[in-house]
């Protein structure tokens, strides 16, 4: 690591482990959710179920937004 900063080799690491991270999550989040609504805080459930495609939405613009932030970092 440099003093300005980690390589960007390894800044695109962080993504690659929360998207394979997130993969199972994304399968899986709105059977869970159905599953196990009694589970979760009061204030959750009129949020319940998280529907798949909406949970994938989020993922990819928290991954987009960090790939912008890298890309544009000077370094």
């Amino acid at each position: 690591m440099s003093a300005a900063g980690p390589p960007r080799h390894l800044l695109w690491s962080v993504p690659l482990v929360f998207v394979l991270h997130d993969v199972e999550e994304i399968l899986t989040v709105e059977r869970w959710t159905e599953a196990h609504r009694d589970a979760l805080p009061e204030v959750a459930r009129p949020l319940l179920p998280v529907p798949t495609r909406e949970f994938a939405v989020s993922v990819v613009l928290i991954l987009a937004g960090f790939a912008y932030k890298v890309s544009v970092a000077p370094f």
